[in-house]
């Protein structure tokens, strides 16, 4: 036990909880209080507050152990009074500080969880569920500004990417040709520059050459995050890959960049059949709508460097992402600006029966 006259005067010498006269008349908390703070009786909530307050009474500083003897040997006495260790005490205030923080704008949650209706870690689990939600929350404002800063540009993807900054989102879907292997280093090098800290690359693929691709982007200063996998139906004609002997319904997404903090939990695209009304490769708007929507957030900045047909310009718009896209070929630019022209960029214009789409 402590000898509490070194701390405070004899006829002071009451519970710091229950306001009680202690015990023996040497302890910082009577037993009855002591079983309370040791077997859990009260939330952490409420266990943090109290302890808080009586180290504040007693003049105790959390310090830093085997830095400052004094107010260590203090806080040492103290944590073995109340039946713990100095380490998880202040592990325990921490953790309830950042309860206090973090549901700092979640009133009816902290409420909770003071009153032990609901476990702390769940309810922090349920506020970044609704921040989340609200972060992904798509509103008008975000469509109106999507709209008004579209910007579709003829010119080659160096060109393109070595003009922008501060990129959430390059999502692209680039030539399958060998000729274009080499254009995949010059893809990462540029797209470490335009993206921001937090910004992505996400580059469809054919699984054809997967290893020279790799082999391509390791030697860029983008980091690799993980491999998608976008699905066709099964009713979908199969690619087929002659020279190397294989047939697929599914093509891979490539990437890297830097998540901070956010999650992906699902490395799978449902697709429906691909679009060729606006390009003869061109892809279905509703699977690059999903991949908008786990890449990047409403109002954020997406960049297709080889835009085509315009999939990714209208998934981005519908999603209330700001978007800047380019091509070399000028038809598929003015093709692209035709189709974010129309009534619902020609969404509700498909006449093609979707048997007759093939996957490429």
């Amino acid at each position: 036990m402590i000898n509490a006259v070194a701390v405070r005067p004899a006829h002071a010498l009451v519970c710091l909880h229950c306001r009680q006269e202690a015990t023996k008349g040497i302890a910082y908390v009577c037993r009855a209080c002591r079983d309370v703070f040791l077997r859990g009786e009260c939330n952490r909530l409420a266990w943090a507050r109290a302890v808080r307050r009586h180290l504040e009474e007693l003049g105790i500083r959390l310090g830093c152990s085997g830095r400052q003897k004094s107010k260590s040997i203090t806080l040492t006495l103290f944590a073995q009074e109340i039946g713990t260790t100095p380490q998880t005490l202040r592990r325990r205030l921490a953790r309830a500080e950042k309860v206090e923080r973090e549901l700092a704008d979640h009133p009816e949650l902290l409420d909770l969880v003071e009153l032990g209706d609901m476990d702390a870690g769940a309810a922090l689990r349920r506020a970044r569920s609704e921040e989340i939600a609200a972060m992904c929350t798509i509103t008008p404002e975000h469509i109106e500004a999507a709209k008004a800063t579209v910007d579709i540009r003829c010119c080659d993807f160096h060109d393109l990417l070595a003009s922008l900054r501060n990129v959430d989102l390059i999502l692209c879907d680039r030539p399958y040709e060998r000729t274009w292997l080499p254009n995949f280093a010059d893809l990462a090098r540029l797209a470490n520059d335009a993206l921001a800290a937090h910004g992505m690359l996400a580059a469809m693929v054919g699984d054809a050459y997967l290893p020279e691709i790799f082999e391509a982007m390791r030697g860029g200063p983008l980091p690799f995050r993980l491999l998608m996998h976008y699905l066709y139906p099964q009713k979908a004609p199969t690619a087929k890959h002659i020279p190397h002997r294989f047939l697929s319904h599914a093509k891979s997404v490539l990437v890297y960049g830097n998540l901070r903090g956010r999650y992906i939990m699902d490395n799978v695209i449902n697709a429906g059949l691909p679009d060729k009304r606006w390009h003869p490769h061109g892809q279905d708007v509703g699977g690059f709508r999903e991949l908008v929507r786990r890449l990047s957030l409403p109002g954020q900045l997406v960049v297709d460097p080889c835009v085509g047909g315009g999939t990714v310009a209208v998934a981005s718009l519908m999603e209330g992402r700001r978007f800047i896209g380019g091509d070399v070929d000028a038809k598929a630019v003015q093709m692209t600006r035709y189709r974010l022209s129309l009534p619902d960029y020609g969404e509700e214009d498909i006449d093609e029966p979707e048997e007759e789409r093939a996957v490429s």
